[in-house]
């Protein structure tokens, strides 16, 4: 297995197959032990790597995997919160809305995936309660609102793992010093949220 894109000069469906590769490796109970170590390393070297939120939603799109897929969500998120103060709020927001809907739809009988995506929304939410970057309080409120009104009983459960997803996330306080979070944060966070929300 070859690491390719790691600076994502361009999208590359050769590297979708080698995370296929490497996550089946990862996933079987035959797979050799030196066969899993590389495939650990390569997904390492993908969770070290910069890759755009994207580049990111271009894996998603094309594969078949939900190791890739979740893999990928969990990238994409790590990367927006290190690049917050970078990027426009249009990416935070385009990223929220693509996660959301692909929760609702496209992942919606996937608990797997479906959850990760829901908590990604989730964390996207608490880490703009200040700036609104990527959700403000009448985007949540339009989006919870349409969910649980919907007669689609699935809709329904779906906005009630969202609130909950959203419950946990204001309830903890995962400490990433590497994100630029802080404990303050997220007391100044959770206080907000209580408020306002």
């Amino acid at each position: 297995m070859e690491e390719t894109a790691g600076n994502q000069p361009g999208f590359d469906p050769n590297h979708v197959l080698q995370m296929e590769e490497a996550a089946n490796i990862l996933m079987s109970p035959n797979s050799a032990y030196d066969a899993r170590k590389a495939a650990e390393e390569f997904f390492i070297n993908i969770r070290n790597g910069k890759f755009s939120p994207e580049y990111c939603r271009l894996v998603i799109e094309a594969t078949s995997s939900e190791f890739v897929t979740f893999e990928m969500v969990q990238l994409m998120i790590m990367n927006l919160f290190k690049q917050w103060s970078i990027f426009e709020s249009q990416v935070f927001q385009q990223c929220f809305k693509y996660l959301l809907e692909n929760a609702v739809h496209k992942f919606r009988a996937s608990k797997l995936i479906r959850t990760e995506m829901l908590r990604a929304c989730a964390k996207l939410l608490k880490r703009s309660i200040f700036d609104g970057k990527a959700c403000d309080a009448d985007m949540l409120d339009q989006t919870v609102h349409f969910l649980l009104t919907n007669e689609d009983p699935q809709l329904q459960a779906i906005a009630c793992e969202f609130i909950e997803a959203i419950a946990h996330e204001f309830a903890t306080s995962w400490r990433s010093s590497n994100l630029g979070i802080s404990f303050d944060f997220h007391v100044r966070a959770r206080h907000s949220f209580e408020v306002f929300f």
